[in-house]
């Protein structure tokens, strides 16, 4: 490994604990923001749990997916002087770390709807 990879490598996971905080706070923000209702009857509760959880998934969706596509774009303006095939390898690598930490927060809201 050559160390333009080794350097992109450590700033790529540099950047990428940066954003998980930030995409962690974004994710609190927008639960904490969706009211919750409690109806007597469990059915009816179930059924707006349901419709708040549909409802925290297209916020969470949408603001993450904000924030990662500015974020990704910073970072390949950021590294745009690189050749390839290290850019599009350290891009490829952000971008997929950036995906499945939304996708564990989106999961973790819809739990967070359902079962509380």
């Amino acid at each position: 490994m050559s160390n333009l990879q080794v350097h992109l490598e450590k700033r790529v996971e540099a950047l990428f604990n940066d954003s998980k905080r930030e995409l962690l706070r974004i994710a609190e923000n927008v639960v904490s923001s969706i009211p919750r209702n409690a109806k007597s009857n469990p059915l009816e509760n179930l059924s707006e749990k349901f419709n708040e959880s549909g409802i925290t998934i297209k916020k969470l969706s949408d603001e993450l997916l904000d924030f990662s596509n500015k974020s990704l774009s910073d970072f390949e303006k950021e590294i745009d002087t690189v050749q390839e095939p290290e850019k599009s390898n350290a891009i490829e690598k952000y971008r997929d770390l950036l995906i499945s930490e939304m996708q564990d927060l989106i999961k973790e809201g819809f739990r967070d709807r359902i079962l509380k």
